[in-house]
């Protein structure tokens, strides 16, 4: 038997002909008669090597069966780095992965497709796409379950399509073959793969090598051969490390339904305890991997000339001109061809990133392929099995160790430069993105054209007002019809002068920049230099009342979001606008909100874009409406608004007449005016540029000026209601209704519907009634409802409902909000779980600030107050995340781990936020109701008092909360002067007590 299980795996294969020559003859009928010893012959690593050089056009398949990724990843990448060229396609089963960690395990230069058991453990399928080439998963044929795990990508070269499919069956006894072979012929009978060129690699847990002895492998094959598929690998792929574990069997596989002169074989380097086999596929040519980019030399000398250059500038000359267009373009031109002199734009080719992993190093790489020498040396004898697994796992040891060593030497080199560490963590946890877009299909055509695709696009965006407004009915009723409130004073804007240029450049965010433009970092430098021009442009433009036309182009990048990528409606666009409009538009916003302010013109029920408001405000007003209604034996029916499109279906003209309503008249209506007309907007896609269109609706998309024209615009939807209530953060609108009896809310809530029906179709806005729920909170016993209508059409009732990022349920329990943070955390623990052996404890605690925290954080007090059975799985799991970070056992008691590592506990992250609320509301001379409690004298006129209430439920409002947890802090922290101190100090009071 030892001797039969060493020569099964030399090239001289002639003694096992009887065993393996049915398998062979089956191939034959496909292929003709070959040379035994020439197929699917074994490669090490120079072999493989070589071959794969001499074939430098072929396209190239690979498959592993990787018996877990997290655990052999490293040296998966290793063996990758060995060889002289990578596979174009690579396929990989049993990788162990789930939904929460399998985008940790990307492999840079390629996009990846995963599929993944949903129960149980183990399993799992991959497909590595190289980006070189265009590729799709096809969904219909991608899945998992007890019979069969696969995951099916379509791809594209310059000549053909193929359809690779990664498949692992997961091992059972034989009697699942039969069960297996009908599931898998079946799907390749179906629409998506019947008359495609099909290649399929995994490991079907199905021994070739018994097809003889075994009926229901031999039916496998038959069946396969019976739909044109044949086998290319046909000798052992599986050696136990020793006979007493088995007999080797050829459990890994490829099959074609095509002939192509194809190269297979089996290399000699075991990731597990399975080899990896390979394809090579001739005349399958791939787009080239150079590409343009362009860049600038922003050199300390080039600096200086751009600066020396503006200071000999006359602008109040320049500027002379009573155009304020001409001047703008002017201005414009100039500082560019200035720009352009001093940083002149220079190209250059570059070849595409692939697999750069700077700790593999030439000493890993050589004994990577000395174990591949070993390992054949071993099979045939040469060596014990104990040289060979000393070697292995001595080589496993360098690799760990020499990746952990590279990291923490940059992690302490670079503990003080914030830019290197984030590159280095998210070169560890493959934060790669792939917004690469081939081809787009539209009305059954498909577009791969840059500029065909950029076009489609642009027309696409433009129409999308148009089309909706379309199909909304006609309406008869003036918009102005709705409005309320006299408003006599007219908005004023004084001269600016350069020194209020330099602030509002000092307050822009800086961004990575076109290269064809000036970046905000060149304008900061020359901030005084160019604050001169850019206050005589402002003031010509208002005095004027014309918003300079230069300034009005947008260049939109369409961004993928999720489904098909074909689908053009899957793609959000992003407009870019010139920075000097964005600098314009921001004096303009600094005097528009003084006066909106000043003459109180934004309804109080609007916390979205206003200072001073947020997310939170406008859900611990919805939470307190509902805690208040339930404990007065009340209930509450809120409606969810789903608006299609808001923003970009904005009437122009029904928002000019608006703001002149609202008091903005004179030179600065016709400034605002201008400024929304004539605008237009091209598309880029690749380096392409679709032709510009004009802009006919909405508010600018990417502006400064667009999301408080657009609160104005929708100002009046607070006052058209009789019993309805409003809480609104820019275009997410709930509406609620507070009664004794569900149903008389239900019909009281239709009625004011109808008049928000006819509100939207004069004001031109669609509501989506499929996306538009509403939820009832109550406690009291419910039968049967009457329905909810938004115009004809029926408003379901959901029992939960993400608002703001916060999932409400019917009960107020926050249950399904848990439940989402902790799938969230679940994906960071995995992070963490990878890479803590790599990086220093402030790493981690970085990542935890950055990743784990805001998750924490966020509007905590809403949801954080309710009952504690919901919140202890959060809680094991915050434990857990610090256990990691602290490098800990499983068991180890966490109190002092939150001190060392000077993190807060989930519920103290709570009371710190509940303690922020409470000092911002204190701290507020408007805010009555709190401030002016006690204003006689008492030893206890610090503390405030805890409303009475009927239910338990009330406890978890923060009207409860609040004082509660605010008369709990020291009194001296109380008083801090400031919100800074104050967060400091309670933190370290907290933490002081672990």
């Amino acid at each position: 038997m030892d001797h039969l299980y060493n020569t099964l795996f030399t090239d001289d294969m002639q003694q096992n002909r009887d065993t393996s020559d049915i398998t062979l003859q089956i191939i034959n009928q496909m292929y003709g008669n070959m040379d035994f010893d020439n197929l699917s012959k074994y490669y090490d690593i120079v072999s493989y090597n070589n071959l794969i050089s001499s074939h430098s056009n072929n396209l190239s398949f690979l498959h592993v069966n990787s018996r877990s990724l997290p655990k052999n990843f490293d040296n998966i990448i290793a063996f990758l780095h060995s060889l002289s060229s990578y596979p174009d396609i690579l396929t990989v089963t049993e990788t162990w992965l789930n939904n929460t960690n399998k985008h940790l395990y990307e492999l840079q230069g390629y996009h990846s497709y995963h599929q993944t058991r949903l129960i149980r453990p183990h399993g799992g399928v991959s497909v590595y796409i190289s980006n070189l080439i265009r590729s799709q998963l096809i969904n219909e044929c991608s899945f998992t379950n007890d019979d069969i795990e696969i995951c099916t990508v379509k791809v594209f070269t310059k000549t053909e399509i193929y359809i690779v499919c990664s498949i692992y069956r997961p091992h059972s006894k034989h009697i699942g073959i039969d069960l297996f072979n009908d599931v898998l012929c079946t799907l390749l009978q179906k629409n998506c793969l019947k008359n495609n060129k099909v290649i399929i690699m995994g490991d079907l847990n199905i021994n070739l090598l018994e097809h003889t002895t075994h009926a229901p492998t031999n039916n496998f094959l038959a069946s396969l051969h019976a739909i044109n598929f044949y086998p290319h690998i046909s000798r052992p792929t599986r050696f136990p490390d020793s006979v007493n574990l088995g007999q080797p069997s050829l459990l890994d596989h490829i099959f074609t339904n095509f002939n192509n002169n194809f190269t297979a074989g089996i290399i000699l380097f075991p990731v597990s305890d399975h080899l990896p086999v390979f394809l090579s596929l001739p005349n399958s040519t791939i787009t080239n991997n150079l590409h343009k980019i362009e860049f600038r030399n922003l050199s300390n000398s080039n600096k200086e000339k751009f600066s020396h250059t503006l200071n000999t500038l006359d602008w109040h000359t320049l500027l002379s001109s009573n155009d304020v267009n001409y001047n703008c373009t002017y201005f414009l031109n100039k500082t560019k061809e200035i720009f352009n002199v001093c940083f002149p734009l220079h190209t250059k080719l570059i070849t595409e990133k692939r697999l750069c992993n700077p700790w593999i190093t030439q000493a890993i790489i050589n004994s990577i392929k000395r174990k591949n020498n070993m390992y054949k040396d071993f099979k045939i004898g040469a060596i014990t099995e104990l040289e060979f697994k000393r070697f292995r796992n001595t080589l496993n040891r360098l690799i760990k160790h020499t990746k952990s060593s590279y990291y923490l030497n940059i992690f302490t080199n670079f503990k003080n430069n914030t830019k290197k560490i984030w590159e280095t963590i998210n070169n560890l946890y493959k934060k790669h993105k792939h917004n690469n877009i081939d081809y787009i299909s539209q009305n059954n055509i498909k577009l791969t054209d840059p500029v065909q695709i950029s076009e489609a696009f642009n027309k696409f965006y433009i129409n999308i007002a148009p089309t909706l407004d379309q199909h909304l009915p006609p309406s008869t009723v003036d918009p102005l019809n709705f409005l309320q409130g006299n408003y006599p004073t007219s908005m004023v804007v004084p001269p600016i002068y350069p020194q209020e240029v330099i602030n509002i450049i000092n307050s822009i965010k800086n961004k990575k920049s076109n290269p064809k433009e000036i970046p905000l970092s060149i304008i900061k430098e020359n901030k005084a230099k160019f604050a001169i021009p850019l206050s005589i442009l402002f003031n010509q433009s208002i005095n004027s009342g014309k918003f300079p036309q230069c300034l009005k182009h947008a260049t939109v990048i369409p961004i993928y979001k999720k489904g098909s990528k074909d689908d053009i409606g899957n793609y959000r666009p992003i407009s870019l606008l010139s920075i000097f409009s964005k600098i314009f538009e921001k004096l303009m916003k600094k005097h528009l909100i003084c006066f909106l302010q000043t003459r109180n013109i934004l309804n109080n029920e609007q916390f979205g874009f206003r200072q001073g408001l947020n997310t939170f405000n406008a859900l611990n007003t919805f939470s307190e409406q509902i805690y208040s209604s339930l404990d007065k034996q009340n209930s509450l029916l809120s409606i969810y608004v789903d608006f299609s499109k808001a923003f970009d279906t904005v009437r122009h003209d029904i928002l000019i007449k608006k703001l002149h309503y609202y008091g903005i008249r004179g030179i600065i209506h016709d400034w605002f005016c201008d400024y929304l007309s004539n605008r237009t907007q091209s598309t880029k896609f690749s380096n392409s540029f679709s032709k510009p269109l004009q802009i006919q609706y909405g508010v600018p998309q990417g502006s400064v000026l667009g999301p408080i024209l657009f609160l104005l615009y929708i100002n009046d939807i607070t006052q058209i209601f009789s019993n309805l209530k409003t809480i609104l953060f820019a275009d997410d609108s709930t509406f609620y209704i507070v009664g004794n009896d569900p149903i008389t809310l239900l019909q009281t809530a239709n009625i004011d519907l109808k008049t928000f029906h006819k509100w939207c179709t004069s004001n031109r806005l669609t509501v989506n009634p499929s996306k538009t729920y509403y939820m009832l909170f109550t406690n009291k016993p419910i039968n049967i409802l009457p329905p909810l209508f938004y115009h004809d059409k029926i408003i379901n009732r959901t029992n939960h409902h993400n608002l703001l990022g916060i999932t409400y349920d019917e009960n107020m329990t926050f249950k399904p909000h848990i439940s989402n943070l902790m799938l969230k955390l679940s994906r960071i623990v995995s992070l963490l779980y990878q890479i803590k052996d790599l990086v220093p404890q402030y790493v981690l605690i970085i990542l935890y600030n950055a990743h784990v925290l805001p998750h924490l954080q966020y509007c905590i007090p809403i949801w954080c107050n309710t009952y504690l059975t919901h919140l202890i799985p959060l809680f094991r799991l915050q434990k857990k995340i610090i256990r990691i970070i602290t490098f800990s056992d499983y068991f180890a008691h966490t109190q002092l781990l939150f001190k060392e590592t000077n993190i807060l506990k989930l519920f103290d992250i709570n009371k710190v936020q509940i303690g922020i609320q409470m000092y911002k509301q204190i701290k507020d001379t408007n805010n009555t109701a709190i401030r002016h409690q006690h204003n006689y004298p008492t030893r206890a006129r610090d503390n405030l008092s805890i409303p009475l209430h009927h239910l338990t439920i009330f406890q978890h409002s923060l009207s409860y909360t609040g004082p509660k947890t605010w008369n709990s802090i020291p009194e001296h922290i109380r008083l801090l002067p400031t919100i800074i101190s104050f967060k400091k100090k309670i933190k370290k009071h907290i933490i002081s007590t672990y």
